[in-house]
């Protein structure tokens, strides 16, 4: 790691130190390779224990730099934070809050911004630091990181606002997903990365924690959707359904054959995968978006170990292996399930290394792959 040069510094609603892991979490320790790194988490007040947001876990570990693998990492807590409102017509108010919001940021925060030359910004609240981040550090270049659409994630118009003003401002937008593309205005300096995973988790592989029998896994939360399972655990009360990290929604289960377990450390959650017969991606069906074929994480890995994958046809993608149900359906849900168990295993998918898409990210001019312009429809 080399510390002489200007540190890294990445803004979003997760925290380094959480045990539930996502993309930035990875290129995060690529980049403490490189250099000084931190993470501020931003989003996180009294009104996360209404959520019950997954950062919880750290509340008595707020607003104090703590390092973790030569991260520094700041949980920025507040008195309360801007949220999702129901009626759009507080959006003015809204975007007032984040203004606002983003200006009463601790003083860490600006020296962080100041010091840094290549700032990350990712989808979601994170959005409404740019102005302020452009005004207090106007050279550093600063990086969009959407993880996700704003419109599929059902963020406040105020943030959609945000990003189609600043769009064309960021120094480079990385999408994972060429669907995500006819989101941003023409002009957007869009760069094409995929996920990735990290090598290292197939060796060696961790022994199966299963009891005999089938086993089908869930992991995370994202768009979680309670009534695949009610309908699936009851359709196979031979199978085991094991969802882990599945949030609120998931705690609402109590059948007896659904094992519903908290976050655990990535790491953990690799022999739940590995040793499982079929993966699920129970995406709610309402709101779930093409994209998301290419840029899950949980479909991606169910594809790295081999494992079938279930989850509704709009994220089926070309990718095979991948078995599509309608959510709700109970026929086309038995079915996708029946038919994944058939598959049993499937050829391991390629996919990118973190590091390799750090490497993406920082010089996209090295990587021919990653230009869009060609590409966007």
């Amino acid at each position: 790691m080399s510390e002489d040069k200007p540190p890294f510094l990445i803004i979003s609603t997760h925290d380094y130190r959480s045990s539930r892991k996502a993309s930035m979490h990875f290129i995060a320790e690529e980049l403490a390779k490189k250099g000084k790194t931190r993470f501020f988490s931003v989003g996180f007040s009294h009104l996360s224990r209404i959520i019950k947001d997954h950062r919880l876990p750290l509340w008595g570990r707020a607003n104090r730099v703590e390092t973790q693998n030569n991260i520094d990492a700041y949980l920025w807590q507040t008195f309360v934070h801007p949220v999702k409102l129901p009626k759009d017509r507080a959006s003015i108010l809204l975007s007032i809050y984040y203004y606002i919001y983003a200006r009463l940021s601790p003083r860490i925060f600006k020296s962080w911004v100041k010091e840094s030359k290549t700032i990350f910004i990712e989808s979601s609240i994170s959005l409404a630091f740019f102005g302020y981040v452009k005004k207090l550090n106007p050279d550093a270049s600063v990086i969009y990181i959407a993880s996700d659409s704003l419109r599929t994630n059902n963020e406040p118009r105020a943030l959609q606002k945000i990003l189609a003003k600043a769009a064309t401002k960021f120094d480079r937008v990385k999408i994972s997903s060429l669907l995500m593309a006819s989101e941003f205005p023409r002009g957007t300096p869009l760069i094409f990365v995929p996920q990735g995973v990290k090598p290292s988790i197939k060796d060696p592989l961790p022994p199966s924690p299963y009891r005999p029998g089938v086993n089908l896994v869930s992991i995370g939360a994202m768009l979680f959707d309670r009534s695949f399972f009610e309908i699936a655990a009851k359709a196979f009360p031979e199978i085991t359904f094991h969802v882990i990290g599945g949030g609120k929604y998931a705690s609402l289960l109590s059948v007896p054959n659904i094992v519903v377990y908290p976050d655990k450390p990535y790491d953990e959650t690799i022999a739940y995968i590995a040793h499982a017969n079929a993966g699920i991606a129970p995406y709610n069906g309402q709101h779930v978006s093409p994209y998301l074929a290419d840029t899950s994480l949980k479909l991606l890995q169910y594809g790295y170990y081999g494992i079938p994958a279930i989850c509704p046809q709009t994220v089926c993608g070309k990718y095979t292996g991948r078995f599509g149900y309608i959510s709700g359906d109970k026929e086309s849900i038995t079915s996708a399930i029946r038919q994944a168990l058939a598959c049993q295993k499937i050829p391991a998918t390629s996919i990118l290394t973190w590091e390799q898409i750090a490497n993406r990210i920082l010089d996209p001019a090295a990587y021919p792959d990653t230009h869009i312009d060609a590409k966007r429809v």
